[in-house]
């Protein structure tokens, strides 16, 4: 992470971004969950780009224990419908599969439409 505080101070934040909740006045509330992220060793010696760190983030097993736990349970205990967001279709997919065993609607959302298909 601290390559990409350097390199990407304004989106660090929301990579690491814990549960947000839109609060009765409707304003959001972000609670930031440390996931212990690091970025692979192999860009010890080089900065990585935004595609190489978003490849990280999503393959990291910690991060993503801690996202499906944080989105089971606030279903389960806080009785909430949450949005989970990510930039990445694999991700989504992955996501959405393993929610299947254990929520009763699980809905996907994907882009990917090219102009030539948007024009039709």
């Amino acid at each position: 992470m601290d390559i990409l505080l350097k390199r990407l101070p304004y989106i660090a934040p929301y990579l690491e971004a814990g549960k947000i909740f839109m609060l009765e006045d409707g304003k959001a509330q972000v609670i930031f969950r440390k996931t212990g992220f690091r970025m692979p060793q192999r860009f010890e010696d080089r900065d990585p780009t935004i595609h190489e760190i978003y490849e990280a983030l999503i393959k990291d097993k910690t991060r993503n224990t801690h996202i499906f736990e944080d989105v089971v349970k606030s279903i389960a205990e806080e009785k909430r419908s949450p949005l989970l967001i990510s930039e990445r279709r694999e991700h989504v997919e992955m996501f959405a599969e393993k929610f299947l065993p254990f929520i009763k609607n699980v809905i996907v959302f994907k882009g990917g439409m090219g102009k030539k298909q948007r024009q039709v």
